[in-house]
């Protein structure tokens, strides 16, 4: 098992977005796994800090394992997924593993996930996650994964023996993906633009009959200013907007009297919430009724 787990090619998917400081200490990190990776694809969102100029400076654009794709504009951070996934995908990596630019991985994150993947546990594994600290060494608010009694009609703590627990959902701060899971399943969406993508992406693999993974022993540090989650009431307009549109979007998938319930309640609470969120959250609301966007698929390669 440890023979094929050195066989596999792993590259990490990092989206930057002016934090270059933060990228630093990301980057240190995934250059000292002790799984070593084979690259590091790095999406950056047209910064404006001078993150080229930067990574020049200190030498990454130097090394061979870093695979820098600047944007010619900002997509967001699911626009900056959905473009190293398939970037990822179409140059045969075998496993993806996603983080935020501000994300530091302890040396042995990888290969904690690698060890849970390779189990002979006779799952269908979608995707596997970290467990996501703070500074303090706290839960992270904003990434605690979707746990139900029931995955996919298994227990959610049958295999907690191995540290382990099966989930529902999770963030793109540290998790690893399987190339076949991509090929089926398709994308993140772009359209998303920030918010939602990645509860949305790991939703859809679970849909197709995977489950999700929690790694314990797996940790990393996500560097937000403030340990807080997207129910806080504390974040910009802008991020609220997208946030309340793609996750009733997201409500919306599993059926019209579940995205209705959804709705109703979303917009009782309009007067609930912080007042300067308010325009954001409407037009959020009427914006979830139109949303469309289109689920991209990976095309066939050599591969």
């Amino acid at each position: 098992m440890e023979e094929k787990n050195q066989k596999e090619k792993i590259a990490a998917v990092v989206v930057t977005y002016n934090r270059k400081d933060l990228l630093k200490e990301c980057l240190d990190a995934l250059l000292n796994q002790t799984r070593p990776l084979d690259s590091i694809i790095l999406i950056d969102n047209a910064s404006t800090d001078g993150t080229p100029e930067f990574l020049k400076e200190k030498g990454y654009l130097d090394n061979p394992k870093l695979d820098y794709v600047r944007l010619p504009e900002n997509t967001g951070g699911a626009g900056g997924f959905h473009e190293g996934v398939k970037r990822g995908y179409e140059k045969g990596y075998d496993w993806l593993w996603l983080m935020d630019d501000d994300t530091i991985s302890e040396k042995n994150s990888l290969e904690y996930l690698l060890e849970i993947a390779f189990l002979n546990l006779n799952i269908n594994i979608g995707f596997l996650c970290s467990k996501v600290l703070w500074t303090d060494e706290t839960p992270h608010k904003m990434n605690l994964p979707q746990i139900n009694p029931f995955v996919n009609k298994i227990p959610f703590n049958i295999f907690e023996g191995y540290e382990i627990l099966l989930v529902n959902s999770c963030s793109f701060v540290s998790v690893l993906i399987k190339k076949d899971i991509i090929k089926e399943v398709g994308l993140p969406i772009k359209d998303f633009f920030i918010w939602g993508d990645d509860l949305e992406y790991t939703s859809r693999i679970r849909s197709k009959n995977y489950v999700g993974v929690y790694v314990r022993k797996s940790k990393v540090i996500h560097k937000t200013k403030i340990n807080y989650s997207a129910n806080d009431n504390i974040i910009d307009c802008t991020k609220h907007f997208y946030g309340t549109r793609n996750n009733l979007y997201i409500k919306r998938q599993k059926g019209f009297f579940n995205f209705l319930i959804h709705f109703t309640f979303e917009f009782l609470n309009t007067f609930h919430i912080n007042k300067n969120l308010r325009n954001s959250h409407l037009k959020g609301l009427f914006a979830s009724l139109f949303f469309n966007p289109k689920i991209d698929y990976v095309k066939d390669n050599k591969h």
